[in-house]
């Protein structure tokens, strides 16, 4: 088994973690304990597998939003071959019955990459670098696409997206590597790589989003930094789900 490092907590901060099972991946579920650490002795499994393409981006709502045949649901949404993928189980059940039929994958289209997903009861957030022109010198513009748990596809750029950044080739390629939602506002982490001569040099920035419910507005940052002799520092993931806390490595 090859565990990768895509991972994300749902809102009782269980920790969701994707692995390679021969030529599937599937995740494996660890159930959060009182004092916060994590049974590792005791992993959950679905009874599917997820996918045979390799899964770049995950999140997991647990809110029971989604109704079905009288039935509520919890989510695990996943990016697999270029395309937003979902994985339900009844919320009287556990992790271990999910599964994945019965859900349409929508395409998240050509020369679009997703980067981060989140989610919660009011919805699914996608995080996508998309090229801004054809040429190979071609800036690219980060997004962030609010997406209903019952659509069809993603939304256009006039409704529920977030533009994060606009950036030239020549100004190093950023990517929004991890996105987290806290008391009902989404939070990122964008990370910029820069090559100068041999060296390469790192920036990072903290950024709200905007509220999950009526989404739209002006990212905020919260704080950008570098790694440098002066103590700044470049955010790279989240990486605990704490009350009033964001955790960040």
């Amino acid at each position: 088994h090859k565990y990768t490092d895509k991972f994300c907590f749902d809102q009782a901060g269980n920790l969701y973690l994707v692995k390679k099972e021969g030529h599937h991946y599937t995740v494996v579920r660890y159930e959060a304990r009182k004092d916060g650490s994590y049974d590792f002795s005791n992993p959950v499994t679905p009874s599917t597998l997820l996918s045979t393409d390799t899964i770049t981006a995950i999140a997991v709502d647990t809110s029971g939003s989604i109704e079905d045949g009288g039935d509520r649901y919890n989510a695990l949404y996943y990016i697999a071959n270029g395309t937003l993928a979902r994985m339900l189980w009844k919320t009287v059940e556990s992790f271990s019955a999910g599964d994945t039929h019965g859900y349409n994958s929508i395409p998240v289209g050509l020369g679009v990459s997703v980067t981060a997903l989140a989610a919660n009861k009011d919805g699914v957030f996608v995080a996508t670098w998309e090229r801004s022109g054809s040429s190979s010198n071609a800036g690219h513009i980060l997004k962030v696409k609010k997406v209903a748990h019952g659509a069809l596809d993603l939304p256009s750029d006039t409704s529920d997206t977030v533009i994060v950044a606009k950036n030239s080739a020549e100004g190093g390629y950023e990517d929004i590597n991890a996105l987290q939602i806290q008391n009902g506002i989404l939070y990122g982490i964008s990370t910029k790589e820069k090559e100068k001569g041999r060296d390469y040099f790192m920036s990072g920035k903290l950024l709200r989003i905007g509220n999950t419910h009526s989404f739209g507005g002006t990212v905020q940052v919260l704080y950008a930094g570098s790694a440098s002799s002066n103590g700044d520092f470049a955010p790279s993931r989240f990486i605990a789900l704490k009350p009033k806390k964001l955790v960040i490595a």
